[in-house]
């Protein structure tokens, strides 16, 4: 058997009702439905769709009408990849905001605080599973984009981000380029050097997001003991840490093309 990981819907969702659960048990039932409601929303986006060229003048050549069909194509699987993500950082945000970690004296801000924070106290040996692997693809297609390709750089340690925190630094710039205005789209594969990975890697930075979520809450709640009861499991009871690390995989046999949840 070997491990693989849940569309990136399912594992919002996923998040959400484990979140959802937590709420249950907390005086602050408030902030984390706020959080729950952020990754339920971005559970729920199936697709954007995409109509550029119904502004545009009738009489344009079939060449013209093929690239703007070719390009609305493309788009609409960035612009869902953005929507989906813009609703899975805004929970991250919303769980900063309740952690409330202190900054950091010469980098301010919030996701500086938060990767200082899994510096300081996440306390496993090493990120939780599969996120390595998340991390290294995301690498190889930034490099394959020139638009990104100054974000190479950003995978780096710092004195205050250890790998648990590399992530979010390099995601928080993608970030920027949408709040920004700076994000640039790559033209459709018959209208470009390569085949345009720029919804893969708006997908994979939404994965580091959802699991670096995760590990924020194995931090917070590590020396506790709750009991939660996942949607998947039915009417039996699983510990928070054990369930945090795993919800965002299912099994695979090697042997077999249909994939079986870890929860059957």
């Amino acid at each position: 058997m070997k491990q693989t990981l849940l569309g990136i819907r399912e594992h919002a969702a996923c998040l959400s009702y484990l979140i959802g659960d937590i709420e249950g048990q907390t005086k602050d039932r408030l902030k984390w439905n706020q959080i729950s409601e952020w990754l339920d929303i971005a559970s729920g986006i199936k697709k954007v769709s995409m109509n550029s060229a119904i502004f545009k003048c009738n009489e344009m050549c079939s060449q013209a009408w093929e690239y703007d069909f070719e390009r609305d194509s493309l788009l609409s699987k960035i612009v869902t990849q953005i929507t989906i993500f813009n609703f899975v950082w805004g929970a991250l945000e919303s769980l900063i905001d309740y952690v409330s970690p202190k900054d950091v004296p010469t980098n301010r801000g919030k996701v500086n605080a938060i990767c200082d924070y899994l510096n300081e106290n996440y306390k496993v040996n090493k990120p939780i599973v599969l996120y390595n692997d998340v991390l290294a693809e995301l690498l190889v297609n930034v490099k394959k984009v020139y638009h990104y390709s100054e974000l190479e750089e950003k995978f780096k340690l710092k004195s205050f981000v250890n790998l648990s925190g590399v992530g979010l630094q390099v995601v928080y710039k993608i970030r920027n380029k949408f709040s920004h205005g700076s994000l640039c789209f790559s033209e459709p594969e018959e209208w470009n050097l390569s085949k345009p990975v720029d919804d893969k890697i708006v997908n994979l930075a939404t994965r580091i997001v959802l699991l670096s979520i995760q590990m924020v809450l194995i931090t917070l709640f590590y020396e506790e003991s709750i009991m939660i009861q996942p949607y998947e499991w039915g009417d039996e009871e699983v510990d928070l840490l054990e369930y945090l690390n795993i919800l965002h995989l299912e099994v695979v046999d090697s042997n077999d093309d249909n994939q079986l949840s870890l929860f059957n």
